[in-house]
Formats: structure tokens, C-alpha cells, sequence
């Protein structure tokens, strides 16, 4: 869909898109944060950029990090299954 200027933004932000994917990335049970760049769909060279980019999440308490794994905090999955009941 194409917007026309003036059009109030519908839907989510490309910032809440990209925590979107974050989250979904994480199985259930985790995985180690070297694995996370590929179960994105990128190249396992972008670990330190995507290692970056979910700081921001640990901080907000939606992942948390324990020796070199991430796994989804309850907090949030609560706030991506929000997010997603929205788009379905």
C-alpha cells in the first residue's frame, strides 16, 4: 500500500517492525546470540550489528542475555503477541 502525503501512518513503525522480528526470531527456549543473524535471514557476519540492535530490547526488559544466549523475557512475549493480534 502506498501512502499519500498527509495520509496519517497506519500500522507499526519501522522501529516496532524491527523489535517485531527480533522477537519473533527467538524460539521459545532461546538460542545463542550467534544464531540470531541467521534465524533472521541474514549473514552470521551481522552477529555484532544484531547484538547492537537488541541492547535496546534487553534494556526495555523484553530479552534477557545470559552467557552469550538471548532468550524472550515474559514481559516480551506479552508485548508481541499484543502487537501481532493487532496485525492478524
Amino acid at each position: 500500500m502506498i501512502r499519500e502525503p498527509g495520509d496519517p501512518q497506519s500500522g507499526p513503525s519501522r522501529g516496532e517492525i524491527e523489535n517485531l522480528c527480533l522477537l519473533s526470531a527467538i524460539p521459545d527456549n532461546g538460542c545463542a546470540l550467534s544464531e540470531l543473524p541467521t534465524r533472521l535471514g541474514l549473514s552470521p557476519l551481522l552477529v555484532e550489528p544484531v547484538a547492537e540492535a537488541i541492547g535496546q530490547l534487553i534494556d526495555a526488559g523484553w530479552i534477557h542475555e545470559l552467557d552469550g544466549g538471548v532468550r524472550v523475557t515474559s514481559e516480551g512475549r506479552a508485548w508481541l503477541k499484543e502487537q501481532l493480534s493487532g496485525i492478524e
